[in-house]
């Protein structure tokens, strides 16, 4: 998998008249949160969320990926291993906007 995704970003191609056709699902907070809960407690990741909404003045749920995006800026940079998550939330982020909000543009 990994050698077709870097393809994917090298060439900046995906297949001709498909929308999101690898069917990667939309970055959300159940996913973020998913993420946290795999080192902290389902407490400590709502936790950790409410924090990063209140911090980013996003109201939660959040409503559009540019919202996600501040939250997940926002993750990143926290020390430890909360910003190591934070930013792997983030890459996938960006990763989905590449390959399929501006692919379908």
């Amino acid at each position: 998998m990994a050698p077709l995704i870097f393809g994917v970003i090298i060439c900046g191609h995906l297949p001709m008249g498909k929308e999101n056709p690898y069917q990667f699902a939309s970055p959300s907070k159940e996913s973020a949160l998913a993420t946290f809960q795999r080192a902290y407690s389902t407490e400590e990741a709502q936790a950790l969320w409410n924090q990063a909404c209140q911090a980013t003045e996003v109201k939660d749920p959040p409503s559009t990926l540019n919202e996600l995006a501040n939250i997940f800026d926002y993750l990143s940079k926290l020390p430890g291993r909360q910003g190591v998550y934070g930013t792997s939330l983030k890459l996938r982020l960006l990763t989905y906007r590449k390959l399929v909000v501006d692919f379908a543009k």
